[in-house]
């Protein structure tokens, strides 16, 4: 038969069906019991005389144990050994020791024992040696060593033959009582791998081979270096390690995500807000009349909220956005966790196809990289969830500032109309104060100032006319005023005091106060476009830096196994 015949018969051997050596060990448990308590006996006798044939424990005829005891003959004082012992018990048929004591049995250590050529048992333990079995020839050597203290013993306490007896029975039932010993601690073995509910059985298999077949490691060792699975397994390790740095990518990136995106959403919001309003102006505003005047002051008081009120909205829509966008990161995540959850069930039945080898390598790493990234993802959520409430408060807070900005503005329309009163009741006293020819003078003053201006009434009318509308009558002599060519004189020698037509100037100064609107509305439209660039700029890079560390991380991962076959 050839190596190569040789190797596959063994191979064959090993993935056999372990149950005939589970048998075989469970009856040498059991003999190994009797023997020990065939030998308690004999200990036990030593507290009596000993007789019968032979005169020592070792003789053929029975012997006494004391007044009415007898002991039975020791010719074969452990029966278990008169036949074969299984002691190697892996493979479909169990190879034999055969060394029994008792008739035809081994002799005892270097004497000839009921038919046994002298120096049998020391043979055999240099055969047990010779095997690898250590455990075996110290047992032997320990009971040898304990039958010679027993009968030395035995010797100083008067009982000679006694004590040769036992060192005589000691040295023949060495050798079967260490096999006994060695099986009993085989079947342990054997029984912690058998009940191993971690291990496939041909995990099992494997793991029998290297513990009880003689050489067992270095034979598993080569067969698996000549059919690849070492390599593989290193493959196998490798991408393991490959794939779960990109997992860890993967928490990383969807965890950046989770706080980065949002933010973009609130930039993009804005920006396209902001890109599609208008400025609120003041517009131009007649104010040669108290009437215009009036509402030019009901106007200011207005148009700040109207423009924080419009801002508010803004960013009230933004935080929308960002509330949206947080629960479309969480659905992702909780997407991904759903699909690495059906990978593990998935994963977990592939597992039962695979007893041993590489493939079901492959199939635990992914199992573990599948609940490492679970892990991850975990984590991933919780930000996630955290994300959403926090982005809920901010839309809610957005969306009372937005409220608070409508509660102002009644607020100040209400102030305008207490203005509007106070005003009213101060006319309402003044006429109050007057007689009755007084008051009808004062109007009838008033409409002929209206008619026919200031130049043609005289200055009682005038008088008359301030007492009851000194509003009205102000904005009549300033339009009037101003329409004189004294006052365009006046622009020359005094521009100082007559710096201009104060409506003129009016509707100027209103048209500079609508320009800084409009600039303070475009930088803020500026700086809200480049806020979104920067950031849609930042999301692609963190995407790209994110694959391009975890590449090179696989890359080093590769060159490192690498360096590890140079340096061998």
């Amino acid at each position: 038969m050839t190596p190569s015949q040789k190797e596959l018969q063994l191979k064959m051997n090993v993935t056999a069906n372990p149950g005939e050596g589970v048998r075989a060990l469970q009856q040498i448990a059991a003999e190994a019991q009797k023997a020990e308590q065939a030998v308690s006996r004999v200990i036990r006798a030593l507290g009596g005389s000993t007789g019968g044939a032979g005169g020592s424990l070792g003789g053929a005829g029975p012997q006494s144990a004391g007044p009415g005891r007898t002991l039975p003959p020791m010719s074969s004082a452990v029966p278990v050994f008169d036949r074969p012992i299984p002691v190697i018990i892996v493979g479909p048929k169990p190879l034999p020791v055969v060394g029994t004591a008792g008739p035809g049995g081994t002799g005892s250590s270097g004497a000839a024992g009921n038919g046994a050529p002298p120096g049998t048992a020391e043979k055999l333990l240099g055969i047990i040696r010779n095997l690898g079995l250590g455990g075996v020839a110290g047992y032997a050597g320990q009971i040898e060593g304990y039958g010679q203290a027993a009968g030395d013993a035995a010797r100083m306490l008067g009982f000679k033959k006694a004590g040769a007896g036992i060192e005589k029975f000691a040295g023949r039932a060495a050798v079967p009582l260490a096999l006994a010993l060695g099986a009993a601690k085989a079947a342990g073995e054997y029984g912690e791998i058998a009940h191993d509910t971690f291990m496939t059985g041909d995990q099992q298999n494997r793991a029998l081979f290297r513990k009880f077949v003689p050489f067992g490691e270095t034979i598993q060792g080569s067969v698996d270096g000549i059919s690849g699975r070492k390599a593989a397994y290193e493959r196998a390790d490798l991408a393991s390690r490959q794939r779960a740095a990109e997992a860890s990518g993967r928490v990383d990136v969807a965890g950046t995500m989770v706080g980065l995106n949002p933010e973009l959403a609130g930039h993009s919001a804005r920006a396209g807000l902001l890109g599609g309003a208008s400025p609120i102006l003041e517009g131009a505003s007649d104010r040669s009349t108290a009437m215009g005047e009036t509402a030019f002051r009901d106007r200011q008081r207005m148009l700040p909220l109207e423009r924080e009120s419009a801002k508010a909205e803004r960013e009230a829509a933004v935080a929308t956005a960002q509330r949206v966008s947080a629960g479309t990161e969480l659905v992702k995540v909780e997407n991904r966790m759903a699909e690495l959850q059906n990978k593990r069930s998935k994963l977990q039945r592939e597992l039962e196809q695979h007893g041993s080898g590489a493939g079901r390598q492959r199939v635990l790493h992914q199992l573990s990289e599948t609940e490492n990234e679970l892990q991850g993802m975990g984590g991933v959520q919780r930000q996630a969830r955290m994300g959403v409430y926090q982005s809920a408060q901010q839309e809610a807070e957005a969306r009372r500032a937005a409220g608070m900005v409508g509660v102002r503005k009644l607020q100040a329309e209400a102030s305008g109309l207490e203005e509007d009163a106070a005003a009213a009741a101060g006319g309402a006293r003044q006429l109050g104060g007057m007689g009755r020819s007084k008051r009808m003078d004062g109007v009838n003053a008033l409409r002929r100032l209206q008619t026919y201006g200031p130049e043609l009434v005289g200055q009682a009318d005038l008088a008359a006319a301030q007492a009851i509308a000194p509003q009205t009558v102000g904005k009549i002599l300033e339009r009037h005023g101003a329409g004189t060519a004294e006052f365009a004189t006046l622009r020359d020698l005094a521009p100082a005091d007559f710096a201009g037509d104060p409506e003129e100037l009016r509707k100027k100064a209103a048209a500079k106060r609508d320009e800084a609107t409009k600039k303070e509305l475009d930088l803020e439209r500026e700086a809200a476009r480049a806020g979104d660039a920067a950031g849609r700029d930042l999301g692609a890079a963190m995407s790209t830096m994110m694959k391009t560390l975890v590449e090179s991380a696989k890359r080093e991962m590769h060159n490192q196994l690498l360096l590890g076959k140079n340096a061998s």
